[in-house]
């Protein structure tokens, strides 16, 4: 007979439970106290009715090993797991706040476009580490009293090498979240996580902007090679989007077509008897002209001959500058070694100062899309270890950002960095980051968890 564990129980000598959050069909979730580290946390604890099958004992220690890799602001740390006694446990950090399927079944209003760019990027981070989740769905979104999103329970998530922990043809899953190749019995992908993200989102009540629509029906296409190849594609056409939303598009009006003027009529044909008295005149004009044509013939003999004046005043004004130039440069280093300062104010100087701020890539010019990709590889370096050769890598993906972007994969690599810095054993330099971090209202909670840490390495 298994132990029955109840409110009150400490596990471990340091976690003590408090009070049931929600239970499901594998485990119970209790909200519990770390009395080392004096800080609420989430327990996961297996139920007593499987609790003693060995392939269900080892699905959930898989959870904890594969959680335990993954460190995000949209997804939940795992903090500590036992298999001691009878009633395997995980313990993972305390989010508050309700399930996003408790949430729109009670109306409350989400944002589906912070939703759609929050769950992407947790799936983008989870796929980049070789991690399929396999049951995204509404009851798995935790969102947190400030509107951010995480993903939780990685219950039947696993690395995409590895082997199968269920009978052949068995589904795992929610039905109505998964994918139409899953439910034929084929293997789980990254496309068919995706398609449940799709589904996740189009159950979203709120408003939805037309760039949103269109990604949700890209992501769930029937056909997984008509979706997105990963969640960061699908991210790149959200935020190309977004620019293109805030002017609204003017309708086109082509111009009439106008009739061509109709031709004049044809000149009334004129009597002999005024012949002659046309004929004086024409020959009056063609005089006029001929004297038009001599005089332009002398004005513009002239207007040829101006160039060559103006050519030899600027061929003597600008020997007479390179003189002065001359004696300028002459007099120009002991200037410059006896009043550094006037030097620096010189016309070239500034010139050169102007140039160089040109040539300089202004923070905006950078590339955000590159700092994402840094982003990954120096969070891939922290979870293999290698927090120094992450903390170079983290610099230069927060480089690749604007000063102040509202760019979530920005708050991300501000993180990483900040928690590479503390790591490496650099406490004092990881401060002023996480300070610039916690400045992002997104997910300050952990951020202030970490930077506490930092200030208590730092001494």
């Amino acid at each position: 007979m298994v132990a029955t564990i109840g409110t009150g129980e400490l596990l471990k000598g340091r976690y003590r439970l408090e009070r049931m959050l929600g239970r499901g069909g594998m485990a119970a979730v209790w909200l519990g106290q770390d009395e080392v580290l004096e800080r609420p946390v989430a327990v996961k604890v297996l139920s007593d009715t499987i609790a003693g099958d060995p392939g269900f004992v080892a699905r959930f220690r898989r959870e904890a090993q594969v959680a335990a890799r993954l460190s995000h602001p949209n997804l939940v740390g795992v903090y500590d797991f036992s298999e001691e006694g009878e009633r395997p446990y995980l313990v993972m950090q305390f989010v508050p706040g309700e399930n996003l399927a408790a949430h729109l079944e009670r109306g409350a209003d989400v944002d589906c476009e912070q939703l759609a760019r929050e769950l992407l990027e947790a799936v983008a981070h989870i796929h980049a580490a070789g991690i399929l989740h396999r049951d995204i769905k509404p009851g798995n979104i935790v969102i947190e009293p400030g509107g951010t999103a995480r993903l939780i329970d990685f219950g039947i998530a696993q690395p995409r090498d590895a082997t199968a922990m269920t009978k052949t043809g068995l589904i795992l899953g929610t039905e109505r979240f998964a994918a139409p190749e899953v439910m034929e019995g084929n293997a789980a992908t990254e496309q068919s996580d995706l398609y449940s993200c799709g589904v996740v989102l189009r159950s979203c009540e709120g408003p939805h902007s037309r760039a949103l629509d269109d990604v949700i029906e890209w992501l769930t296409a029937d056909d997984p090679n008509q979706r997105p190849s990963s969640a960061r594609q699908a991210l790149a056409r959200l935020e190309r989007a977004e620019p293109m939303l805030e002017e609204p598009t003017q309708a086109f009006t082509p111009e009439p077509v106008r009739e061509p003027p109709a031709p004049p009529p044809p000149a009334p044909v004129r009597s002999s008897s005024h012949r002659g008295r046309w004929g004086a005149v024409a020959a009056l004009l063609a005089i006029v002209a001929a004297l038009a044509v001599v005089a332009l013939v002398a004005l513009g003999g002239d207007e040829e001959r101006q160039p060559q004046r103006r050519s030899q005043q600027q061929a003597q004004a600008g020997g007479e500058a390179s003189k002065q130039k001359a004696a300028q440069e002459r007099e120009a280093p002991a200037e410059a070694s006896a009043r550094p300062e006037e030097a620096a104010e010189t016309p070239e100087k500034s010139a050169e100062g102007e140039a160089a701020a040109a040539t300089t890539p202004a923070p905006e010019e950078a590339d955000p899309a590159s700092g994402s990709a840094l982003n990954e590889q120096g969070y891939e370096l922290i979870q293999a270890g290698e927090y120094d050769a992450a903390v170079p890598v983290l610099e230069e993906a927060v480089a690749s950002f604007p000063e102040g972007s509202e760019d979530l994969a920005y708050a991300y690599a501000l993180f990483n960095l900040g928690n590479a810095l503390r790591l490496s054993g650099r406490p004092e330099e990881a401060i002023p980051v996480l300070e610039r971090r916690l400045e992002i209202p997104n997910q300050t909670g952990t951020v202030e968890e970490e930077l506490e840490a930092a200030r208590d390495e730092a001494g």
